[in-house]
């Protein structure tokens, strides 16, 4: 089957699947493109999947361009805010137009979808090969920017933004950011939407194949995941695009939805119109017996509570996606027990002991598992007995992770030959050159908080791209825009 772009493609590609008359436009637009990239060399390696997506995104970037309607616009001013310039990776002039095309915005684009489609793989975003496809495709919008049709729907779309009076409809426009968006979905969208299926079927008690498990971990998506370059909700991604709308009051309402994730709920109270409940951690929550739809008294006075997800959005608590009612009797009290019981890290003067031992740094370095080992012992007080053997046992130059006394801790094996740190005996510059970008590349190599302390702190002073002109030039792209590729490639690792 030829590849091809259809109006229906740019269609769904909108929040709510808007139709407008320019959508016919647009996807010739994308056709356009299409055949000029199946015509480069550059397009070799690529298959015919993701040069569509390609042409596809790059698309509806020039359709959000020439309507301003506010997501480019919201990328660019918010990476200017975070590190002083316009773009990532390259140099644009100051009286940069977000409302124009740009080949430095192609190439980007480009570079964002073989982020989602090479997983495996991360490609320097100013190879030859992005550079080509993105001055190809910059000659075609140069050619139709004049006569390019203004989305005037879309545009009208978010400066009314009518979504905004129902929660479950300014969910759905979170769903469109996560799912469909072409500039914020992508990248680990597939692997975020499954694992969290796993969890609420566990939850829920469903079958896989149950729709409804599908139907609340999306909910869930929506709400607890960064996504897109800048690994930022999507509630904050929301918010951005409507203040450039003109819409600064209710941003804030949608920057300050509260999510609380499943949990069992006790049912404390009820009357006429609401519902009155308390989680394992005794928190309490009432939302209107509204939110339950046809839910009736004699139905509430069988159960004493459930398992559910909610949402907090101006001010008012209600249901995110699935719940389930039922009698758990002790359940409750045994849960919160647990929870009172259940600690992760280490007691506060411990914690205390180590951050004077390291000068207030939460890392620490060992030459292999053995060292780890008795340090867990002698420093953390974990008892012999309960040091089974582990896989850290055979690994070597470790970086040991202890943000605070609160937070679990966590291993890096060989992280510690590319740590440059005057505490770390085992820092290797040779090494580092070849392997620290992995710090920032591998997802789950090290934690996010550890990503974000050692960029913060410039641990990682070799780390470099792969670059086709050797490493000064992909250290010196590296090192200008380590923590914008921390958030681009690990997005919710970030």
């Amino acid at each position: 089957m030829p590849l091809q772009i259809t109006a229906r493609d740019i269609k769904n590609a909108h929040p709510m699947r808007l139709q407008s008359q320019t959508d016919l436009y647009y996807a010739k637009v994308g056709n356009r493109l299409l055949q000029r990239l199946l015509r480069l060399p550059a397009r070799e390696e690529m298959d015919g999947e993701t040069v569509e997506l390609i042409a596809k995104k790059v698309a509806l970037y020039f359709e959000d361009v020439i309507c301003d309607c506010g997501l480019w616009r919201s990328f660019v001013e918010k990476h200017r805010e975070l590190y002083g310039r316009w773009l990532p990776f390259h140099e644009v002039d100051k009286d940069y137009m977000a409302d124009e095309p740009h080949i430095e915005d192609i190439a980007l684009i480009v570079w964002n979808v073989l982020l989602e489609m090479w997983k495996d793989k991360i490609v320097n975003p100013e190879s030859p090969r992005i550079m080509q496809i993105a001055e190809a495709f910059y000659e075609i919008l140069d050619d139709e920017f004049e006569k390019a049709p203004i989305n005037e729907d879309l545009k009208e779309y978010f400066e009314r933004a009518a979504f905004l009076d129902d929660y479950i409809e300014v969910r759905n426009e979170l769903q469109w950011l996560a799912a469909r968006c072409y500039l914020t979905a992508g990248r680990h969208r597939d692997e975020i939407f499954e694992r969290e299926h796993e969890n609420v079927c566990r939850l829920l008690h469903f079958d896989e194949e149950d729709d409804r498990g599908w139907y609340a971990s999306m909910c869930q998506v929506f709400f607890k995941y960064k996504v897109g370059p800048l690994a930022l909700l999507p509630q904050e991604w929301l918010a951005l695009l409507l203040e450039k709308n003109g819409r600064q009051g209710q941003a804030e309402d949608v920057r300050r939805i509260e999510y609380r994730p499943f949990d069992l709920y006790r049912l404390e109270d009820f009357d006429a119109h609401f519902i009155h409940l308390s989680d394992t951690k005794e928190r309490k929550i009432s939302l209107r017996i509204d939110d339950y739809g046809d839910m009736q008294r004699s139905t509430l006075m069988k159960t004493d509570g459930c398992v559910a997800a909610y949402i907090k959005y101006r001010g008012e608590w209600h249901v995110n996606g699935m719940d389930t009612w039922n009698k758990f009797g002790e359940q409750h009290e045994k849960l919160r027990e647990q929870k009172r019981r259940y600690k992760t890290g280490m007691a506060q003067k411990k914690f205390d002991a180590l951050m004077q031992k390291s000068g207030g740094s939460p890392l620490f370095y060992f030459r292999n598992g053995m060292e780890l080992r008795q340090f867990l012992m002698d420093d953390i007080g974990i008892p012999q007995h309960l040091m089974k053997p582990s896989e850290a046992d055979d690994k070597e130059y470790i970086a040991f992770w202890v943000p605070s006394a609160d937070e679990d801790f966590y291993i890096a094996p060989d992280a510690a030959l590319y740590i440059k740190d005057p505490r770390n005996p085992y820092y290797n510059a040779a090494e580092a050159r070849q392997h620290a970008v992995e710090l920032i590349t591998n997802d789950y190599f090290v934690e996010g908080d550890m990503v974000r302390y050692l960029i913060s702190y410039d641990m990682l002073p070799d780390a470099a791209i792969v670059h086709g002109s050797g490493y000064e030039l992909g250290h010196r792209q590296a090192q200008k825009n380590l923590d914008f590729l921390a958030r681009a490639i690990r997005r919710d690792q970030y």
